[in-house]
């Protein structure tokens, strides 16, 4: 039955190498190198094994970036793909087998960028692209959502060491690696915060954290999520992504990967990309970073998509301390006014309600608030029913704060979030935000709509009495 599998696997990979081109073609790579290797005694074996080893080193240089990040615009196919070199490089191991220096090194920079992007605390990584549940090898008791045992075991494959402490996640590498693995040294990971291969950015806060995306993709999107905004806060994920939930249940095919459930900007109800068939998107989103910073005294980026025919959304995201900062700007291109819908979707938390429009959140570890402010005037925000999926065919019904309005362009939308106990709002402007801490009154001063470098700004003020 295996021998006719390798033949059957044999006849068709071209489709996965050319037609696909993504983990597909990784996956029966895999399939013929394991078979090449563990069944000598077939005739085809030898071939089987070279095949194997030359498309696994081919796919792994063309569809993992210099920067680590992945072709799919997914973070469960790319964990998918961790743990098919994992397998195939410790086979190789065990049988003197050498993969080239230059996969070896892009497979390092693959752990290192999932691991920027990482929860440390749970292990879990944002809920971001496809998730259909792929995980080809189940061997830990970690919660699905837990990446550490993958990342742990790829690691000290490639570099003798381990990533975390020990704990359950270790179970996965001592399968793979065996009992020697347990006494590995712990590797110290840098703190990277930019991808610009695949157009991650990584905010840091104090004791919060953001990731948001700006790239012009160059292959198959999954979702519509330019922009798009995921905010963890005390180890808690407090804006989230909805998921991928089923390819196949007609009646929420259009939500899950559509513009409507991130946390971005939708305008006229419509996605940033046209919708041809389930898995393809047309005309796909273009974007371009305009700055991005990040150091101990505050994260800023800013960046700038055209998905619309109608305006071109710039979003500028700045962090500075406790404070979170995400200002929207809709700038005309083909339109002079527009229906705009900015959305928040929030993690599973019943005790959200609205206070005089702003938004009440209440958390195990403290409440935080939302506020919005439309071209310097109160915006209200009301909340919605959405929808997550954290595995493959299960949803749960989650809040949705929607800030909707119909205006003239350009226009500007502030949204401030913040820890209610640390932080009051004293002012919001157009091009100005006056909140108070205990460290103080703060004013971070904005550019007006539609002038770039709001950086330079904040770099300005930072060294004017003290704010």
């Amino acid at each position: 039955y295996l021998w006719y599998h390798g033949l059957r696997i044999e006849k068709n990979i071209d489709f996965a190498l050319k037609a696909l081109g993504n983990n597909h073609a990784i996956s029966e790579a895999a399939g013929l190198f394991t078979l090449g290797l563990l069944f000598p005694f077939f005739q085809e074996s030898g071939r089987w094994l070279r095949k194997g080893q030359e498309y696994l080193t081919r796919e792994g240089l063309r569809q993992i970036f210099e920067d680590g990040s992945y072709i799919q615009n997914s973070f469960n196919y790319q964990r998918m793909v961790v743990q098919l070199y994992s397998w195939c490089l410790r086979l190789a191991q065990l049988n003197n087998i050498s993969f080239s220096p230059e996969l070896i090194d892009r497979l390092e920079k693959c752990v290192l960028f999932l691991h920027a992007l990482q929860e440390k605390a749970s292990g879990f990584l944002p809920n971001y692209g496809a998730n259909d549940g792929a995980l080809p090898f189940p061997l830990t008791g970690c919660d699905y959502g837990d990446c550490r045992p993958q990342l742990n075991a790829l690691w000290c494959i490639v570099k003798g060491k381990r990533l975390y402490e020990p704990g359950m996640h270790d179970e996965e590498l001592l399968w793979f690696v065996g009992e020697e693995a347990a006494q590995a040294d712990l590797e110290s990971m840098p703190a990277e915060t930019a991808f610009h291969d695949g157009g991650y950015y990584v905010l840091q806060g104090k004791e919060s954290w953001g990731l948001t995306r700006c790239t012009t993709f160059r292959h198959r999107p999954g979702h519509a999520d330019m922009l798009h905004l995921d905010l963890w806060w005390k180890g808690q994920n407090i804006l989230v992504d909805a998921g991928s939930y089923s390819y196949n249940d007609p009646a929420t095919r259009g939500y899950f990967n559509s513009t409507l459930a991130h946390n971005t900007v939708a305008i006229n109800g419509n996605s940033q990309m046209k919708r041809w068939q389930r898995f393809t998107w047309l005309d796909w989103t273009k974007a371009k970073l305009l700055c991005f910073e990040s150091n101990p005294e505050f994260s800023c980026f800013e960046g700038e998509h055209y998905g619309y025919p109608e305006a071109v959304h710039r979003r500028c995201i700045i962090c500075r301390d406790q404070l979170w900062m995400i200002v929207d700007d809709l700038l005309p291109a083909g339109g002079r006014r527009a229906n705009i819908r900015a959305h928040w979707l929030l993690g599973s938390y019943p005790n959200a309600w609205e206070e005089s429009g702003d938004l009440g959140i209440q958390t195990e570890n403290g409440a935080l608030r939302m506020s919005f402010w439309n071209q310097g005037d109160r915006a209200r925000a009301v909340l919605e029913k959405g929808w997550r999926s954290l595995h493959y065919g299960q949803k749960e019904e989650v809040p949705c704060a929607v800030v909707e309005t119909a205006a003239d362009l350009p226009y500007r939308l502030i949204t401030l979030l913040y820890p209610e106990e640390e932080i009051e709002v004293k002012g919001v402007h157009d091009t100005r935000v006056e909140v108070e801490g205990k460290t103080g009154t703060r004013v971070i001063q904005l550019n007006s709509t539609g002038e770039k470098g709001i950086l330079k700004t904040i770099n300005q003020e930072a060294g004017v009495n003290g704010t």
